[in-house]
């Protein structure tokens, strides 16, 4: 969109660092026959480290691009090896990347760390929650046990150069706390590759046990540099930096398509504004999610209204679209209007582009397994009926809440008024998440009454058989509005759940 770009180079000496710069300044410039980005955009170079002053005088050199701008940063960890008895704590790195934050004055930022880098990434979020945005972690451990530690002293040595130092006396001894990250409300995002010896997964996974939001990719090769190694993680970790958040847990197949096509996808106008409307669509759907999540109080339907609001307005600045001004036409939610500008521009896009909207199924929608706050692999319904995921509507796990009901008629079942079964909506028992009926998750048999008592609060007030809404009582109405919960595929709420390609 012409925001900003990200171009990864990793050199060893000068020479190269600035013919790069030059070239890709040129490139920008449309000096080698490429279409010109006409000075719009400015190239910034970002030195993180320069081990062993390789490229400490890179700022220095006259031949460099005039509108190249440089950042030169050198943390404690990448001083050169001199033997000394020095060494510099967690907590001094911590401090390194505060600075620089506070240099660059963002009020957030997106922290990735590799290795110890990891375990400075994550004591830093820990330290400063505020001032992460998102985090990135590859090949990280929340703690140090004694296996490891004995590893780490064995890759040491006896040596007293500045990086023997720092693995004793940082490395080693990596114990962050977890109630500290239970804490972190930054989306996390891990990697760790299977076969990495260094820092095994079990480390990546003792973290995502206890973050708030966060997803595991675990390559099936690279080791502990498996970024490098590995193209397919540096992929997936670039796409989760740059992701809109509704989409940043999200495997954006279309975003790669555009990448590696030899079709030149990116100069289809048909394909490109299907693509931002399906990123879009995306963002409807988060909102929609919370309105979901949100408890039917007294004050619901002006939520619904601020919700609808906001909607509209994402509808207008990103897509600028606007509601129907035609009072004799039936009004469209922002929702539908998006779904069928993406089946009016599949229709007009090319053959190529076509295909490949039609290998991705609703390739926008995150599954919610980021957010899935259960060990189990299911939920209990309000049948008591344990639901699992529901591939058609790519949902990890089915997530509702008596609370769900509107409070007026929760208090009027809790009481036992007459009729008040009756007045049940199939949409009261949607998922919190995909927005589809029970019957479209897997079910995985009848709940226990412990697990009915657990996930259902005031189920007990009714039955002392711990159901939440009588059987006989709510049995009537339920098969009125869709024949029974286990024939709701049906229903009008679940089409929404195809892709448009299925439409």
């Amino acid at each position: 969109e012409g925001d900003a770009a990200l171009v990864i180079g990793v050199f060893q000496e000068t020479t190269a660092a600035v013919a790069y710069l030059q070239n890709f300044q040129a490139w920008l410039d449309g000096q080698d026959g490429e279409a010109s980005f006409q000075g719009q955009l400015q190239l910034a170079s970002v030195q993180l480290h320069a081990r062993k002053g390789q490229l400490k005088g890179l700022n220095g050199r006259k031949n460099l691009p005039k509108k190249l701008e440089i950042f030169q940063i050198f943390p404690l960890s990448f001083e050169d090896s001199k033997t000394t008895d020095r060494s510099a704590s967690i907590q001094d790195f911590v401090a390194d990347v505060e600075q620089i934050r506070r240099y660059c004055q963002v009020e957030q930022a997106t922290i990735c760390g590799h290795s110890m880098g990891a375990a400075i990434a994550l004591e830093y979020a820990v330290r400063f929650p505020q001032r992460v945005e998102r985090l990135c972690l590859c090949a990280a451990a929340p703690k140090v046990g004694q296996a490891a530690f004995d590893n780490w002293m064995r890759i040491a040595g006896d040596g007293r150069s500045w990086d023997q130092q720092v693995i004793r006396k940082t490395v080693a001894v990596v114990n962050i706390s977890d109630d500290l990250i239970k804490q972190l409300p930054a989306p996390t995002f891990l990697i760790n590759a299977k076969d990495d010896n260094l820092t095994p997964l079990i480390g990546s996974e003792m973290i995502k046990a206890n973050l708030q939001i966060s997803m595991l990719y675990v390559p099936e090769f690279g080791g502990h540099t498996c970024l490098v190694r590995n193209d397919a993680a540096m992929e997936r970790m670039v796409q989760f930096l740059f992701a809109d958040a509704a989409m940043m847990f999200v495997v954006d197949v279309l975003l790669e398509e555009q990448l590696t096509s030899s079709w030149n996808l990116p100069k289809d106008p048909h394909f490109v504004r299907y693509y931002n409307c399906g990123r879009v669509l995306a963002e409807l759907e988060s909102l929609e999610r919370v309105l979901r999540q949100t408890p039917k109080q007294l004050d619901f339907a002006e939520l619904q209204r601020q919700a609808e609001e906001e909607m509209w307005q994402v509808l207008r600045q990103r897509l600028q679209m606007q509601p129907t001004s035609n009072p004799s036409a039936p009004s469209e939610s922002p929702r539908e209007l998006v779904m069928a500008e993406m089946l009016r521009l599949t229709c007009r896009m090319s053959s190529v582009a076509r295909e490949a909207v039609q290998r991705a199924p609703v390739w926008w929608r995150d599954s919610g397994a980021a957010v899935a706050r259960t060990k189990r692999s299911y939920t209990v319904d309000a049948w008591g009926r344990r639901r699992g995921g529901s591939s058609q509507g790519v949902c990890h796990l089915y997530r509702w809440s008596p609370l769900s009901v509107p409070v007026n008629l929760r208090t009027r079942l809790a009481q036992g008024a007459e009729g008040a079964e009756a007045a049940l909506k199939m949409e009261y028992f949607a998922c919190h998440w995909c927005g589809g009926p029970p019957a479209a998750h897997e079910d995985k048999g009848p709940a226990t009454e412990e697990e009915l008592l657990e996930q259902h609060p005031f189920a007990a007030l009714r039955s002392p058989k711990v159901q939440l809404f009588p059987d006989e009582a709510v049995a009537r109405p339920l098969a009125d509005l869709a024949d029974g919960p286990e024939r709701i595929h049906s229903s009008e709420g679940y089409q929404s759940l195809q892709p448009v390609s299925a439409k």
